[in-house]
């Protein structure tokens, strides 16, 4: 993982995001943690209004990240 994804997570921990994987789905909720190979998101929400408590998620399969707050 670059410096630059590393230096964005760390700033967005703690914050609500989107994050979209292979496959198009789109998960939306509080980034817990992460490390070089998995997102922790909790109380999230898919595209298709479907809720969970928490989502891990390799950042392999992420092609997008967005902040929401």
């Amino acid at each position: 993982m670059s410096k630059l994804m590393m230096d964005k997570l760390q700033e967005y921990t703690g914050h609500h995001i989107s994050v979209m994987v292979d496959g198009g789905e789109v998960f939306t909720g509080q980034l817990l943690t992460f490390d070089g190979d998995v997102l922790v998101l909790n109380d999230i929400v898919d595209s298709r209004g479907n809720k969970g408590k928490e989502l891990l998620v390799s950042i392999s399969n992420v092609l997008w990240v967005i902040r929401e707050d």
